[in-house]
């Protein structure tokens, strides 16, 4: 595993030009557009991926089996990528304050964006889930490209994606977003998919 290094700017990363890329032309071929006609609120997906957990060597998975306030728990615990394992970046707008790309993850398996669960209490406070129909606050993640596809996740609360190991059975490996730095369980790995 190559060692995690900032890069100067993620708007010049590989993946970045790939969520772009992939993003404008799925509006020019949906909409027929042409380039600088998109609405200023428009939402466009683009790149199809799956995210590897690097420390785990799991790939992060949409639990569509559970039920109630547990459906759609993000958990990086797939070995190999399947219909749940599939998602889209889909490109808010970018800030001009900070520099940085405001994004939101779809899950392809349930076709709803990812929330950060704000308002759950104790153990599953700020646990990422696959359930909104639509992009609010909840759903607006920034994403750091570090290197060779390596990337780390920051919710709209300024703080980073975990695959967390302390999660003991069904829960371990579950995402949240609840650490104030990165480190080896907040990277992630870009797989893109065909």
């Amino acid at each position: 595993m190559p060692s995690v290094r900032v890069e100067q700017g993620w708007r010049r990363g590989r993946i970045a030009k790939r969520i772009v890329a992939a993003a404008t032309t799925a509006v020019l071929i949906t909409s027929g557009l042409t380039l600088g006609a998109q609405p200023a609120n428009a939402v466009t997906c683009g790149m199809r991926f799956a995210l590897l957990s690097t420390d785990l060597q799991r790939y992060v998975s949409v639990e569509l089996g559970n039920i109630n306030d547990r459906y759609g728990e993000l958990r990086a615990r797939a070995t190999d990528v399947g219909p749940w394992e599939i998602f889209r970046w889909c490109y808010i707008s970018h800030d001009s304050r900070t520099g940085e790309d405001i994004n939101a993850l779809k899950s392809e398996a349930n076709n709803r964006y990812v929330s950060v669960e704000f308002f759950y209490g104790g153990d599953y406070n700020r646990m990422l889930r696959a359930r909104a129909t639509a992009i609010g606050p909840w759903e607006r993640l920034t994403i750091h490209e570090f290197s060779n596809d390596i990337i780390g996740i920051r919710s709209s609360s300024d703080q980073w994606v975990s695959a967390d190991q302390d999660y003991p059975g069904d829960d371990s490996g579950m995402l949240i977003a609840n650490r104030l730095y990165h480190g080896p369980w907040e990277s992630f790995y870009v797989q893109p998919l065909g």
